[in-house]
């Protein structure tokens, strides 16, 4: 995730801040992947531990780091560290009272004493205790300690897209049934007023028995009236994951709201399809990938640059997964194809920054 600042000249430069599930992993599934596209979530779990192996990738704590965090949980087994970035570090560990697995969410005391990065780990544990659902994370306590922040969440065993796609790709109809539980939980979430803002395949995790889990809510934004969260965009400030950012995040000053989700949800798709992102000039997926043409309304309107003209809800995506709209319907891919391919200017712009595997 980044913030990205507007300049007097309509330039941007980047603050970094790093998801605590992310892996430094590319950004871009490989264009031959070196395996078959997965039917199923089963095949891609369980030949990912031998495949694709995210923990070498972390910076583990020592030992000496581990034991202090075990004397501060006496209450917990800590097991290892799973994750890490800007804003802490995420342990697996046990409850043995409850005899469950869980994730230890970690705020640096450091940061924990910073009121923007407190504020944003409050808002995430604030944002989770609003929401019930079997496909977004559940949150078991918040709390501090020590003067260090922390969440006890729901311990998903599995992977994130970025990880799987980095090493397989996905069949068209096990993406349409991931992107399906994609839109139920999150229009469970703007139900509620709550846009996560920071849609993208880190902040997606597949669990061993196929199911859909969102995480990361770090920057998610309340729109109802009765707002438990204070703001924390300045007027100066974008925030999001450049590739996965809606146009009008970038280029609007008007307010955001959850159709900019809906933009996400399309790159996604996408880019699960394909293995490419949807920036500049792009086919439709079915001109990329074994995905049925209908598909390409569907992501095609999703990834709508004017908002008005996109789905105006997120559950409206799974309804033409459900039951694929006419030929009839515009916008409709057959105006988009190898000869015209659609174009989304507004994320083609030199002033973009490079490619981050954190973001």
């Amino acid at each position: 995730m980044q913030i990205l600042k507007k300049s007097p000249i309509s330039t941007f430069a980047s603050e970094r801040e790093y998801s605590i599930l992310e892996v430094a992993v590319s950004s871009k599934a490989p264009e031959k992947p070196p395996c078959p596209p997965k039917e199923t979530p089963s095949e891609i779990l369980t030949e990912l531990p031998t495949c694709f192996l995210p923990e070498t990738q972390i910076d583990f704590p020592t030992e000496e780091q581990m034991q202090r965090v075990q004397e501060a949980f006496p209450e917990l087994e800590i097991i290892k560290c799973i994750g890490q970035g800007g804003m802490g570090v995420v342990y697996k560990a046990r409850q043995p009272k409850l005899d469950r697995l869980v994730a230890l969410k970690l705020l640096p005391a450091e940061l924990s004493s910073n009121p923007d990065f407190s504020q944003r780990f409050k808002q995430e544990a604030l944002t989770l205790a609003q929401l019930n659902h079997p496909n977004i994370v559940a949150l078991h306590e918040f709390n501090k300690k020590d003067d260090q922040y922390y969440l006890i969440m729901e311990f998903v065993d599995g992977t994130n897209l970025r990880q799987t796609m980095a090493f397989t790709r996905f069949s068209a109809d096990l993406t349409i049934a991931i992107v399906s539980k994609l839109c139920d939980a999150l229009q469970a979430a703007h139900d509620k007023g709550i846009q996560h803002r920071d849609i993208k395949p880190e902040n997606i995790l597949l669990d061993q028995n196929g199911e859909v889990k969102i995480v990361d809510f770090g920057i998610a934004k309340y729109s109802n009236q009765n707002n438990p969260f204070v703001a924390l965009t300045r007027y100066d400030e974008v925030i999001g994951s450049k590739n996965y950012m809606a146009p009008e995040q970038i280029t609007s000053k008007e307010t955001i709201d959850h159709r900019a989700d809906i933009y996400s949800v399309g790159v996604v798709f996408y880019e699960m399809l394909t293995g490419e992102l949807p920036i500049g000039r792009f086919l439709p997926p079915s001109e990329k990938s074994d995905s049925p043409e209908h598909i390409d309304f569907i992501v095609m309107r999703a990834l709508e640059s004017e908002v008005d003209r996109r789905y105006q809800n997120v559950s409206e995506i799974k309804t033409h997964i459900q039951s694929p709209p006419s030929k009839n319907s515009k916008p409709y891919p057959q105006t988009r194809t190898k000869e015209t391919p659609f174009s989304n200017e507004a994320l083609s712009h030199s002033y973009l920054l490079p490619s981050s595997p954190f973001c």
